[in-house]
């Protein structure tokens, strides 16, 4: 809930952004407000599968911990 919260609602941030060779993908950093205000950083990337994309969540960070 928490990650979708912030995924809906939150800003791109363009600075944390990565390019990952190994995987020839990038991933991409939202930040925003979970449901219970909290600050989140969540990284996601886009994986190609067979029928299309497939959004990877790769890691959620609480920048209030």
């Amino acid at each position: 809930m928490d990650i979708k919260a912030v995924i809906g609602s939150g800003w791109h941030e363009k600075a944390k952004d990565r390019f990952r060779a190994e995987h020839s993908a990038w991933s991409y950093a939202i930040r925003g407000k979970t449901v219970d205000k909290r600050a989140l950083r969540v990284v996601i990337s886009f994986e190609p599968d067979e029928d299309g994309e497939l959004l990877l969540l790769v890691t959620a960070v609480d920048l209030d911990a």
